[in-house]
């Protein structure tokens, strides 16, 4: 099974619990209270860092009766932002459900109110992995599904077992649909990334394990391999090239990069361990300038982000466990130059827990969230006896390595960002998911059930820092 396509962290109760009485408020005082500490041990000591982290514009839930989260997020000229995922919900703020999981998209404004909403699939699971604004102020969005039917009836056939497949679309500043395909073979293949093409057409970039997808496309000895294919007018495939690597591809990433792109991928080792390493796409597609990346015992990247004259910016975590938890032993922010030499390295104990699942770079400084973990406070939500769910975190780390100001928020259920976008006045979004209902999500009320842990989306707009608006309004250097 693919890393896009295992089991959703979210596992969706029978029936959706409805608000009821808040708690006392002695009892909240004193959970959030505890969660402040507990955030302290795993994020360090507030007298450590530079500044003040800036203050939170607004906080916003969005969902329905069932599980639902944010992946991407997108920086809207407006102030606004569209952000995008998955929701097994049929009510609330989504546009009905076609089966386990479907596509969901949403346009908020300047304070966070809803435009439009959009719910597409069909009856398999679909996802979101990458969205971003075309430069005519319309929508790209790419992911997985291993959905034959709905919106991906004509898509490719399953092979004997099964099989997902990559998809790509395009859509209006209106949210309509102007194209949508699914691309694949009988293998597992999947999208990290669909780029528009300076020459014409688009990129996607993903991976697969598919014969007659591409040049060199097919089941290879260790799993996938990272694919690239050319889309023309309306999304119609064209020529593709899978590229061979030492490790099996799971989730890549992909930037724009002079007239082409650049990949960032991650890879699974023999001994369990990780690799990160990246490969330029040029025209044709082609692959080229395959390079393995520091990164830490074992990396793996969940955000990406473009350089101004090259290189990118990779986020993620530096010492990812699959023991099972899913933990986080350090933070990942890699900056490379154009060479794609490693140019700049956080300490990995600098952010200890932290996963940074979206990266953004100002001058003088780096931009990210993601979530952290925090240890040692057993008792709470699903970390009972051991390792504690986490909160959302973003925070600004200098030139230097030195972490400028954090801002940890979050209840006693799993919290997090799994994306981050940058304003032009140096403001920040970041979009993920909540399951707490206390602490600075109590604004949500109490559910019917004690042991409801269900997820939500959830959406953070973060004022502009003094240090990010010195950076951003001088001279910029992300694009």
């Amino acid at each position: 099974m693919p890393y896009a396509l295992m089991p959703s962290r979210f596992v969706p109760p029978p029936s959706a619990p409805g608000p009821a009485s808040a708690p006392a408020i002695s009892l909240a005082s004193a959970l959030a209270l505890a969660m402040a500490l507990a955030a302290a041990v795993a994020l360090g000591p507030p007298a450590a860092l530079a500044a003040e982290p800036p203050a939170v514009e607004w906080s916003r839930i969005y969902g329905g009766n069932q599980g639902d989260s944010f992946d991407s997020v997108v920086a809207c000229a407006d102030g606004g932002a569209l952000v995008a995922g998955l929701s097994y919900s049929a009510r609330g703020d989504t546009r009905g459900n076609r089966g386990e999981a479907d596509i969901w998209v949403l346009r908020l404004n300047a304070g966070g109110g809803i435009v439009w909403k959009r719910s597409l699939g069909g009856r398999g699971f679909d996802y979101v992995d990458y969205a971003a604004e075309t430069s005519d102020g319309g929508f790209l969005l790419a992911g997985g599904t291993n959905t034959r039917n709905g919106d991906f009836g004509r898509g490719p056939k399953p092979g004997p077992g099964g099989g997902s497949d990559a998809w790509a679309m395009l859509m209006d500043a209106g949210g309509g649909t102007v194209w949508i395909k699914s691309y694949g073979g009988a293998g597992e293949d999947g999208a990290g990334a669909v780029l528009e093409d300076p020459a014409g057409g688009y990129l996607l970039v993903g991976w697969s394990s598919s014969a007659g997808v591409g040049r060199g496309c097919g089941p290879g000895p260790g799993g996938a391999s990272l694919w690239a294919l050319s889309l023309g007018e309306g999304g119609a495939p064209g020529g593709g090239e899978c590229l061979a690597t030492p490790w099996p591809v799971y989730r890549p990433l992909a930037v724009r990069s002079g007239g082409g792109a650049l990949a960032v991928a991650n890879g699974a080792e023999e001994d369990g361990g990780g690799a990160l390493f990246t490969a330029e796409v040029g025209p044709g597609p082609s692959f080229g300038g395959l390079k393995r990346l520091e990164g830490g015992p074992s990396p793996r990247a969940s955000a990406a982000a473009p350089l101004r004259g090259g290189g990118l910016l990779a986020g993620g975590c530096a010492g990812y466990s699959s023991d099972g938890n899913g933990s986080c032993q350090g933070a990942l922010l890699l900056r490379t130059a154009p060479d794609g030499s490693t140019a700049f390295m956080l300490d990995p104990d600098a952010v200890p827990t932290a996963d940074l699942r979206g990266v953004a770079r100002s001058k003088g400084g780096y931009l990210a969230a993601g979530t952290a973990k925090r240890r040692g406070t057993g008792g709470k939500g699903r970390g009972a006896g051991g390792e504690a769910d986490g909160d959302l975190l973003a925070l600004m780390v200098s030139d230097a390595g030195e972490v400028l100001w954090k801002l940890a928020m979050g209840g006693s259920g799993e919290d997090g960002a799994s994306s981050l976008a940058v304003y032009p006045d140096g403001g920040m979004v970041a979009a993920g998911y909540t399951s707490s209902w206390d602490g600075d999500l109590a604004f949500r009320g109490r559910p019917n059930r004690p042991d409801w842990q269900n997820a939500t989306g959830w959406v953070v707009k973060i004022a502009p820092s003094a240090q990010a608006v010195q950076g951003i309004t001088a001279t910029p250097e992300s694009e």
